[in-house]
């Protein structure tokens, strides 16, 4: 199988109704803040309040020039963000949720300049707490949400990652990944 080239683009008028699919999914509704479906007028009237407002940045996460999932960072500010991203696309290269944490960390640090990333994962989101875990980010508590589901109270894992610490231990965090996820990070593209 041939290595993937990934990337990022701006999001644009033209990929709402895809980034909306994504979004509406029950796999992936369920695992965010709001679990409801988006409508059109809704995904509208959000991109429209996109424009213009330097503290959130939304691209798309791209696979050999197909859109696949999207990137995210929000509650920008001096220097700070918080980041988020999921993979819309269930039929992609193997390992490309690595490749796309790859992507967010060097985005961020190397792209967006930004000195801080912040995440919140919702404790019964297991893959993204260990995807994190893995690229080093530092688990830096739990914080209760408004949210209920199947009648329980849900709290959400908080993290951090800096990019000095980023930088310092980028090239570590790559020699233990997987041959192959080695080969495509050499690939990405900005």
């Amino acid at each position: 199988m041939a290595l993937p080239v990934c990337g990022v683009r701006p999001l644009t008028q033209e990929d709402l109704e895809q980034v909306r699919s994504w979004r509406n999914q029950e796999r992936i509704r369920n695992n965010m803040y709001n679990s409801e479906p988006i409508s059109a007028a809704q995904q509208q009237a959000w991109f429209e309040g996109l424009q213009g407002d330097a503290s959130r940045n939304y691209s798309l996460f791209l696979q050999d020039d197909t859109p696949t999932g999207c990137l995210y960072y929000t509650s920008i500010d001096s220097g700070k963000a918080q980041l988020g991203y999921y993979l819309g696309e269930e039929r992609v290269w193997p390992g490309t949720g690595l490749l796309l944490e790859l992507t967010a960390l060097d985005y961020a640090f190397q792209k967006l300049g930004l000195k801080t990333l912040l995440a919140e994962v919702l404790a019964f989101n297991s893959a993204p707490q260990k995807i994190h875990d893995l690229f080093g980010f530092e688990r830096i508590g739990t914080r209760p949400t408004e949210i209920v589901r199947d009648g329980e109270p849900v709290i959400a894992v908080l993290f951090r990652y800096e990019r000095e610490t980023w930088c310092a231990q980028r090239s570590e965090i790559l020699a233990r990944l997987p041959r192959q996820i080695r080969a495509a990070a050499a690939l990405l593209r900005y």
